[in-house]
């Protein structure tokens, strides 16, 4: 399964207006320890054809499409903050990756930095979660506090594992990209449909995330997470189409 939570830092970021190159690995920034709470899943492959305009592909897993919603928080310059983000496994020009479909920032400022700066997809938006292994849910609500979707595990706690993370190229809609490297999860756990719970609620369509998650018809398979995470990323490189 492909790892897909980033955590973009926005204030740090030196902009997709930078006109070089990047390299992977090249990683200009470095953030530890990131809480994080993901659920993995999958939806309908033809959902993503449009993604060939951005030379990209989703993966087909099964005849299916990879994806994942994450959670994280984290501290940056004396500043607790959180996102939010919804990724699908890809194919593109530099190597297998994430699409970054959409994402919110729990800091207005924040986010505005990353649409401006980094053309990424980011809208201010309110996240709640546990990375409590023993008591993982999360809580998505707009920017004006209108709650969009909400997810439970209610059934056996994370267990201990030994996941590598993600190390890859992340696509934007810009048609931008950046190198990432994330992880690793500390404790997994698959979806059960008769003791967790999934829900869209009627505010999804004030949350570019929930409102992303139901239009790919996005459908959880597992629960991964950690409490000290480490997550790295390069500049970001301009558009090139």
């Amino acid at each position: 399964m492909t790892r897909s939570l980033l955590l973009v830092l926005p204030l740090l970021l030196s902009g997709a207006a930078a006109a070089r190159e990047v390299t992977p690995g090249d990683y200009s920034l470095s953030v530890s320890p990131v809480a994080e709470l993901c659920l993995d899943g999958v939806g309908p492959l033809d959902r993503w054809s449009q993604l060939s305009a951005l030379g990209l592909r989703a993966v087909d897993v099964n005849g299916q499409a990879s994806m994942s919603l994450c959670v994280t928080r984290a501290r940056f310059g004396g500043r607790w903050f959180s996102e939010a983000t919804f990724a699908v496994a890809v194919e593109g020009p530099q190597g297998p990756g994430v699409y970054l479909v959409a994402a919110h920032n729990s800091v207005a400022s924040y986010a505005r930095v990353e649409q401006r700066r980094n053309l990424s997809p980011y809208t201010h938006g309110q996240i709640f979660f546990s990375d409590d292994p023993a008591l993982a849910s999360l809580l998505l609500r707009s920017a004006e506090g209108v709650e969009a979707l909400k997810a439970t595990n209610g059934g056996p706690p994370l267990s201990p594992t030994s996941a590598a993370g993600f190390e890859g190229p992340i696509y934007l809609p810009s048609g931008g990209h950046f190198f990432a490297k994330l992880g690793p999860s500390e404790g997994s756990a698959p979806f059960e449909p008769d003791e967790d719970t999934f829900t869209i609620l009627p505010g999804a369509e004030h949350s570019a995330v929930a409102s992303a998650l139901t239009a790919a018809g996005f459908t959880p398979t597992g629960w991964r997470g950690s409490q000290a995470s480490t997550h790295a990323k390069t500049r970001t490189a301009p558009p090139t189409r």
